[in-house]
């Protein structure tokens, strides 16, 4: 069993906001969805503090700048694509977490939703499961991966 970085129970949060999903449930259905900024957030803290060794404490314009600051600092070695793509996409999660916050309260039939599920967690996944790779964290992998599958299979339930 490897040692994550990440506690793979955490992905427990995608896999049953995803089992929730069934045909017919409609917008109202997606009205915990912003809960997945949650599950996005400690995955980063995690990642950040046991990984990377810097600590950061949600999507904000402060902890953007922290974000970006780590991944274009010189070191040796340098850091990879996949711990670059990671943090790339944590900077992204900044600009859109008030969008996708804001959908708890607003219009579930918003452009922002259907991206935030269809495109933005699944890539969070990916770059989790590249990263996963790259480290040989084989459980980390497979979790990521059983998120992943599971969001997919929600979605096409609920024809998302």
């Amino acid at each position: 069993m490897s040692r994550s970085p990440i506690n793979l129970e955490l992905f427990d949060q995608v896999i049953d906001f995803a089992s929730t999903l069934q045909p017919d449930d409609g917008p109202e259905a997606m009205k915990n969805a912003p809960d997945l900024l949650n599950f996005c957030e400690n995955l980063y803290a995690q990642f950040c503090q046991n990984a990377l060794h810097f600590q950061i404490t949600g999507f904000d314009s402060r902890n953007k700048a922290i974000v970006i600051a780590y991944r274009l600092e010189s070191r040796e070695p340098p850091l990879s694509q996949a711990t670059i793509a990671l943090l790339t996409w944590f900077a992204h999660l900044c600009d859109i977490e008030p969008d996708v916050k804001a959908l708890r309260y607003g219009d579930a039939d918003s452009p922002a939703l259907p991206e935030f599920l269809d495109a933005d967690v699944p890539t969070l996944l990916t770059r989790v499961h590249a990263w996963a790779a790259e480290r040989n964290l084989p459980d980390l992998e497979a979790k990521a991966d059983a998120a992943a599958t599971a969001l997919a299979a929600g979605l096409v339930r609920l024809q998302v």
